[in-house]
């Protein structure tokens, strides 16, 4: 069958979970587990074994390796099994997904993906954001992170368990 117009065939987006062993850590989380802790594949861990700064933010992340670029699709954050984001103290946690062809130092930096708010009200809360909540698969990055700050000032830390990943195929 012809048509006398141009048919238009909308692609299926389909995502795959990035396996925790995927690239390199990155990030500036190097308190209590440090930031492998983050991408351990545990998101049933205490504070004392999570990532963890002793500031307002915090980031971790990855670098896929020269050459190679992911799209995005979802990311999950999880807080210790046994604290919230920012160790029992409350407050409103901050959570941007952010992509860059180069390192970041402060977390600041690059395009921010996606940022949404959460409220801290106890232990192992899932921060799950997908395609639906606005993340942008518009480009492909080498290097991703997730940068958490917190509303409370000076003195109290940004903890993380563990973050995952998904990518668009």
């Amino acid at each position: 069958m012809t048509f006398p117009f141009p048919v238009f065939c909308p692609r299926t987006l389909v995502s795959t979970a990035i396996g925790s062993g995927t690239g390199s850590v990155i990030g500036n989380m190097t308190t209590r587990g440090g930031t492998a802790a983050a991408f351990n594949g545990n998101a049933n861990q205490a504070a004392l074994q999570s990532a963890g700064i002793s500031a307002t933010s915090g980031f971790v992340g990855k670098d896929w390796g020269s050459g190679v670029f992911k799209t995005l699709s979802r990311f999950k954050v999880t807080s210790p099994n046994n604290t919230e984001w920012t160790v029992n103290n409350g407050g409103t946690i901050t959570m941007e997904l952010r992509g860059s062809n180069s390192a970041p130092s402060t977390g600041s930096e690059g395009s921010l993906l996606h940022t949404s708010t959460a409220v801290n009200t106890g232990t192992s809360i899932v921060h799950d954001k997908g395609i639906s909540a606005g993340v942008d698969v518009s480009s492909a990055y080498r290097y991703h992170w997730v940068r958490i700050s917190h509303n409370l000032g000076g003195g109290f830390e940004c903890v993380i368990c563990e973050v995952d990943f998904e990518e668009l195929l």
